[in-house]
């Protein structure tokens, strides 16, 4: 929504001004344009206000921004006992979900991952935030969301890592490797490192995990189309698989953004 906002606000102020230099009487949607830029430009410093976020999504306890609502991680897939007493074989009953402990409300610290990435990948922090170490601290560590072939989509340590979704729907973002995410965050630590607002410390460090997650996702994604002939969806955190869809030559294609000039000339 802090991006929406943001974009939504630029392309606004950006009809309003094309529209002022050429037209002296500007159409009513020219007006609209005008409301909106004001609109969104609000929606977007509220969303982005360092203060809102550290008291609606920081959790000092577990260092981290996390969600807030009612939760429970007492849940597990059980099958109910096949019904029924004729001959005929039946197909077994699907599982289904089952809480052995009721939600309250809370911060939702167990599934560490992208989403508490988030204010760090889309910049929303500023260079020198206090929550900048912590989450840098949580995308170099193994036994978080470092791996040797990128930034992993849920932390090691999550009940949810490498878990099914259901039954018959296999992890999906918990645990494998996505470009599309690694490509933010790779900008980010760049930003961060060169933006002359971060303090020195920090700074080395986004550049140190930006240097290594470059080698780790070209050296992954390189290495599994020389082996299978594919750009693939996602890959998998501990072997550096290809994983789902392939040919994937969509945001898995942003390897060619993440390759250093040099390297291509």
């Amino acid at each position: 929504m802090a991006l929406f906002a943001r974009v939504l606000s630029q392309l606004a102020n950006f009809v309003v001004s094309i529209s002022q230099q050429q037209l002296t009487k500007p159409p009513p949607p020219v007006l609209d344009a005008l409301h909106l830029r004001h609109a969104y430009a609000a929606w977007s410093a509220t969303l982005t206000d360092p203060d809102l976020l550290d008291q609606l999504h920081w959790s000092d306890r577990h260092t981290m921004f996390a969600d807030y609502g009612l939760h429970t991680d007492a849940v597990v897939l059980t099958r109910p006992p096949v019904s029924g007493t004729g001959s005929a074989p039946e197909a077994p009953p699907q599982k289904r979900r089952h809480v052995t402990a009721e939600p309250r409300y809370q911060y939702i610290t167990s599934a560490l991952g992208y989403g508490s990435l988030f204010p760090l990948l889309l910049r929303i922090l500023p260079p020198d935030s206090p929550r900048l170490p912590a989450l840098l601290d949580a995308m170099s560590r193994a036994d978080l969301l470092s791996s040797p072939h990128g930034l992993r989509s849920l932390s090691v340590n999550s009940p949810y890592y490498r878990r099914p979704n259901t039954e018959h729907d296999p992890p999906y973002w918990r645990g494998a490797i996505w470009l599309n995410i690694n490509y933010l965050a790779l900008q980010s630590l760049r930003h961060y490192a060169r933006n002359p607002g971060t303090p020195f410390p920090v700074a080395q460090r986004a550049e140190d995990l930006s240097r290594n997650l470059t080698a780790s996702l070209l050296s992954t994604v390189l290495g599994e189309f020389n082996r299978t002939g594919y750009l693939w969806e996602q890959y998998d955190d501990k072997t550096g698989f290809g994983q789902r869809a392939h040919p994937f030559s969509g945001w898995t294609a942003l390897i060619s953004l993440v390759m250093p000039y040099d390297s291509v000339v």
